[in-house]
């Protein structure tokens, strides 16, 4: 949905309200691949660093718990961890998305990615099915938009 085509701008200016309204969280690991985004979305993830970022050390949120979630994790998924398991990344859960999961467990908010399922696959697991796993709620980008309104009639 390239921000350009007038269509989409709706879109693109909802979730630009969410990221200026702290609704959106990201680790640093996130907030620097989120970087590349281009245009008035890419300028307000820019703008909105303070509302996007937490930061392990920062005392404002429980850093401690999202620690102990991350670490669990890379031990109880390493079998399914591209880079524990020399697997793609393009097929199976990396530690950067791992991050975003464990931030997740932390604050009890939902996963936004737009990835889908691996659908049980014995040999890659992908950020939803990590979710599903650890109870942490996925959302795909359309749910997300469904859930801030802008898919509503």
């Amino acid at each position: 949905m390239p921000e350009e085509i007038v269509l989409f701008g709706p879109i693109w200016n909802c979730v630009k309200a969410c990221i200026g309204d702290g609704k959106i969280a990201v680790t640093k690991e996130i907030y620097d691949e989120m970087l590349h985004i281009t245009g008035s979305v890419g300028q307000s993830i820019k703008d909105h660093k303070a509302e996007l970022l937490l930061e392990v050390g920062d005392p404002s949120w429980d850093f401690s718990t999202y620690i102990e979630h991350y670490n669990r994790m890379r031990k109880d998924h390493e079998e399914w961890i591209a880079e524990y398991s020399f697997k793609s990344p393009a097929k199976t859960i990396c530690l950067p998305d791992l991050t975003a999961i464990a931030l997740g467990k932390t604050l009890s908010l939902p996963v936004v990615s737009m990835e889908s399922s691996a659908v049980g696959s014995p040999k890659h697991k992908r950020i939803p099915d990590i979710c599903h796993l650890e109870n942490v709620l996925h959302y795909s980008f359309n749910d997300f938009l469904d859930v801030e309104g802008m898919l509503s009639e």
